[in-house]
């Protein structure tokens, strides 16, 4: 019966991983790791991406620091992301940036809130090609307010 639960759990944890295995790290790094990346699932917070970048930044130094490529791969990721999203962010909202500011947010804030959600259930999830899809889409609203 227990066997059963943890293949489950174990399928779940899959689901956001892109296929990818966690693999072996120290266990302080990741955790802390994890400990920003849902501090990042803060409405209020994600509205200053400069400092969603620097929380991107610690948990780029804490997967490095612990040997956890996927991690520091994923936070690369968010960096870029939130790079993009204050780009448009930044624009005065007379040139159409609202509209790809709210796109832009929900795609992150999709990625986000499920990782997160699994890091909070003590769940591993590494969803790398989730959030270069989300960063795809965020570039694609930046191309899109450039041309306003």
């Amino acid at each position: 019966m227990q066997a059963a639960g943890q293949e489950r759990q174990a399928g779940r944890a899959g689901q956001w991983s892109g296929g990818r295995a966690a693999k072996a790290a120290p266990a302080g790094g990741v955790a802390e790791f994890k400990e920003m990346f849902v501090s990042l699932v803060d409405p209020a917070g994600l509205l200053d991406m400069e400092a969603c970048r620097r929380t991107a930044g610690r948990m780029e130094e804490a997967a490095s620091r612990s040997g956890y490529e996927a991690g520091a791969r994923m936070a690369s990721i968010l960096s870029d992301m939130f790079a993009a999203a204050d780009d448009i962010a930044g624009r005065p909202v007379e040139d159409g940036s609202l509209g790809h500011t709210g796109v832009a947010h929900g795609f992150m804030m999709g990625v986000l809130y499920y990782t997160a959600e699994a890091y909070r259930d003590g769940r591993d999830a590494e969803p790398i090609d989730e959030l270069e899809n989300a960063r795809a889409m965020i570039e694609l609203q930046r191309s899109k307010a450039n041309r306003y």
